[in-house]
């Protein structure tokens, strides 16, 4: 394990979720500053997963607030009519 002793990627992901991060750098600077005892520099995070792209990716795929987001915007913008069913 690269951060966490007995801890997976996935928990790692989803703790920086559960900490409120959309994926930006510049966000996840911001938690480091507040919460900066239980995050790992963004250098070790580029290491991991090959870049910054990659680690947002992943932050959106977990984060269930923006996937329906993204779903709702994508559907309005190409003209699909949302209904209740």
């Amino acid at each position: 394990m690269w951060y966490w002793k007995g801890r997976t990627d996935e928990d790692y992901i989803k703790l920086c979720v559960n900490l409120g991060m959309d994926g930006t750098l510049r966000d996840y600077r911001e938690k480091m500053k507040k919460y900066g005892g239980i995050l790992v520099c963004h250098q070790k995070i580029r290491k991991k997963f090959g870049n910054w792209t990659n680690f947002k990716k992943l932050i959106r795929c977990y984060n269930l607030d923006m996937l329906i987001y993204d779903y709702v915007s994508k559907s309005i913008e190409c003209g699909h009519p949302l209904t209740l069913r």
